[in-house]
């Protein structure tokens, strides 16, 4: 460190998650965390209608809002889309999509932490996947459900369903889209409603799930057998899709990973004009009664060191390790901005305001996408080996083992088959 460097920039990398953020400025994320206070299993339902599309955003929401289980429909996923494309960072999936058509489709994202285990003898004629979760020796039965608008024999398939659940679980919870409104009240509604009564199962959901410009519909359910055992639930617009996010946190007490934290110099209590005199009165001579080129530098280091421990303070900073490290204040900024468009949009019912609202919703997938992209690339660049390509590799794809694969053929067409002969010579 120089005598100039005590003016330098400090180091928030450890703050990256708070970069560009403004305690005053409605924030999606900071907004959605208050709402989830309450220790317990947090899950949460999102339709999204094309899951590959919005998945840098969904990153971004599970970093930011730490749900146990996320479920989500119309995932538009098919047979061709490897799972590895589709799974997050610290959790597991359980997938389901149409044969041989488009559209549709379920998932379940669920935190490693847990103890879970698919349902496959759950399956049924209609669009939906279960799991059974386990929590210090209680059981959850859970399952995402999706009925597409056209689909109007899902009564009696659903009524199966339900009868075969009631009689493998008493603590029952069902998210998904079933595509009626209950807010109308008419026919379809009152007939759902009815089906589940006959189960004691209620929904909990009774504000609008999806909100246009000139519609609002109460279309995604949350449904459980035990009102009791939830401590809230709401929901949310994040503004990832034309559907807002349901939540709830059931009173399951799941383990947690500590929080993480580091002493970071506290550059704003700085008295600079001590910092200064100390510089200038630091008996620097005495580097010169050394001639060996290492000690000089030990003891520049030390006289250095110890004025910066005596004069700059130290606090107490809680980290996010597992904070987007392709995340930047530009970016942060943006989603504020689109997520406060979207609040006034809802608010005015302004054709203006929910065009540019859809205009910066586009705008944040994209940044979003390049700059992971723009991430990769860069780490990549950084490797220098094949040990490190590959693991890094491992760590793009989620896999810890990676099957074989062929030669492949350089930029001359010759076979490479081992680290030796590559590049080519």
């Amino acid at each position: 460190m120089s005598r100039d460097s005590v003016h330098a920039e400090p180091d928030n990398s450890a703050n990256l998650n708070n970069q560009g953020t403004d305690r005053n400025t409605p924030s999606p994320y900071r907004d959605l965390y208050t709402k989830l206070k309450g220790h317990g299993l947090k899950i949460a339902h999102l339709n999204v209608r094309s899951l590959i599309r919005k998945i840098s955003e969904i990153k971004l929401m599970l970093t930011e809002s730490k749900f146990d289980i996320l479920a989500i429909t119309e995932t538009h996923l098919d047979d061709e889309t490897p799972t590895e494309e589709v799974t997050l960072t610290g959790y597991q999936v359980a997938r389901l999509h149409r044969k041989d058509q488009q559209g549709g489709g379920c998932i379940i994202y669920y935190s490693e932490c847990l103890h879970v285990y698919k349902r496959d003898d759950l399956k049924s004629d209609i669009e939906a996947i279960w799991i059974d979760v386990t929590v210090n020796s209680q059981k959850l039965l859970l399952g995402c459900v999706y009925r597409p608008p056209d689909d109007y024999t899902f009564y009696n398939k659903f009524h199966s369903l339900l009868e075969h659940c009631a009689r493998n679980r008493k603590n029952v919870v069902i998210l998904g889209d079933l595509n009626y409104d209950l807010i109308a009240k008419d026919y379809e509604g009152r007939r759902l409603l009815r089906i589940l009564g006959s189960f004691d199962l209620n929904n909990v959901v009774k504000d609008p799930t999806r909100t246009t410009l000139t519609t609002s519909t109460l279309l995604d359910l949350l449904i459980t057998s035990d009102t009791s055992k939830l401590i809230t639930s709401g929901t949310f617009d994040p503004g990832l899709s034309d559907h807002c996010l349901m939540y709830g946190i059931i009173k399951l007490h799941c383990e947690r990973t500590p929080p993480k934290y580091i002493f970071a110099k506290n550059y704003k209590q700085i008295n600079i004009e001590t910092l200064k005199h100390a510089f200038r009165t630091v008996p620097w001579s005495v580097i010169e009664t050394f001639d060996d080129l290492d000690d000089i530098t030990w003891v520049w280091e030390t006289l250095n060191k110890d004025i910066v421990n005596d004069h700059i303070p130290q606090r107490r900073v809680k980290i996010r390790s597992d904070s987007l490290p392709w995340m930047n204040s530009h970016i942060r900024k943006t989603v504020n901005k689109h997520y406060r468009t979207l609040k006034c949009a809802k608010e005015s019912g302004s054709k203006d305001l929910w065009d540019e609202y859809k205009k910066l919703r586009n705008e944040v997938t994209k940044l979003l996408r390049d700059a992971e992209a723009n991430y990769w690339s860069q780490e990549f660049q950084n490797t220098e080996s094949s040990k490190d390509f590959w693991k890094l590799v491992a760590t793009i794809t989620h896999k810890k083992k990676l099957n074989n694969i062929g030669p492949i053929a350089d930029d001359q067409s010759h076979m490479v088959l081992d680290d030796q002969t590559w590049p080519h010579k």
